[in-house]
């Protein structure tokens, strides 16, 4: 779609700066696609930050050679501290009205921007959908809602927890792909050291969005790279994302907690348990990680006991714990063994 200025009608009739953030480490063969599908977005207000992690190869010299081609790009260098603090280092710095993430493996049709910004209207936060594709350029799936969705941001977490917003198309767990008002992230940032900084961070602005709007429409090309955190098959790295998983959720349960949602307490237990049950279902628990996710299973299954989390759950979650892995396969293969 092309650029219109006649058609942009914001904040009064103004064009409004968006603060892009992108983090870079180690992706000279992705960078150059990445910034340049940026710059060729069609609407031109921009402020582009690219925060060099202490990448050991070219990029940080790449990110200069961009910063003197364009006036709208800023970089920051800073010693390897990992995603999330590249961000937020974007974060303090950006001066944009809003604000948008972009990994620096991926990129961007060249309206996304404009899209967003044209379907923000009042709302907090507005998602595009995603075009995953492998390396080579072969597309893996299309996600995008089959029409636009306006939520609270309470009913996107709720639905999150219950599965509805993949049916729907919607993709709220990643920052990336999305466009924020300023004072969404004023006081949040993401947590350092810690794995799915998306995942953490996410229930953090839900809480605070009146209201977040999906478009049915796909402008954010996720591309699938060998050896990211989720497609490593590294035995540390496998366990560290056990381990984060489980962190992550007893922060959001004291989150939850804190705000008097006790729904959502119970709907981060359930998914305690049913990640349990699957690992150990599929012998997938981490070495060194047993002894804790056994006991961290029966203790959840006793609170869940007297939540009103439905009567299915309740049981499926009881017989395992009293019956463990073989006795809950027979079970659910009305008593032969499999």
């Amino acid at each position: 779609m092309s650029f219109d200025r006649e058609r942009m009608v914001f904040m009064g009739g103004g064009t409004p700066l968006v603060s892009v953030i992108v983090p870079v480490y180690k992706v000279e063969k992705y960078i150059h696609r990445c910034v340049d599908s940026i710059l060729a977005q069609t609407y031109m207000n921009l402020e582009i930050i690219l925060v060099d992690d202490g990448s050991p190869d070219c990029c940080g010299e790449i990110c200069d050679e961009y910063a003197a081609k364009d006036g709208r790009i800023r970089v920051i260098h800073q010693e390897n501290r990992g995603v999330s603090a590249a961000r937020n280092a974007g974060l303090d710095i950006c001066t944009g009205e809003f604000i948008t993430f972009v990994d620096s493996d991926d990129y961007l049709e060249s309206d996304m921007l404009w899209q967003l910004l044209r379907g923000i209207g009042d709302a907090d936060l507005c998602g595009s959908g995603t075009i995953r594709e492998n390396c080579d350029g072969s597309i893996v799936a299309v996600i995008k809602p089959e029409t636009r969705y306006s939520l609270s941001g309470l009913t996107v977490l709720r639905q999150h927890y219950s599965g509805v917003n993949g049916t729907k198309g919607i993709t709220e767990v990643a920052v990336w792909g999305k466009l924020y008002r300023r004072d969404l992230l004023c006081q949040n940032r993401f947590k350092e050291g810690l794995l799915f900084e998306d995942i953490h961070l996410m229930p953090y602005l839900l809480i605070e969005c009146n209201t977040a709007c999906y478009l049915p429409y796909a402008g954010y090309h996720y591309v699938v790279t060998p050896n990211s955190i989720t497609t490593s098959m590294d035995e540390n790295h496998q366990k560290r994302c056990y381990e984060d998983c489980f962190r992550i959720w007893e922060e959001h349960e004291v989150l939850y907690h804190q705000r008097g949602l006790n729904d959502l307490m119970s709907e981060v237990a359930c998914a305690r348990m049913d990640k349990l049950i699957t690992h150990m279902l599929r012998n997938k628990v981490p070495d060194g990680c047993q002894g804790w996710s056994r006991k961290l299973l029966y203790k959840t299954a006793v609170r869940l006991l007297t939540k009103p989390i439905g009567k299915a759950r309740k049981l499926r979650y009881v017989a395992f714990c009293l019956l463990g892995k073989i006795g809950y396969n027979t079970l659910r293969n009305g008593g032969r063994c499999s």
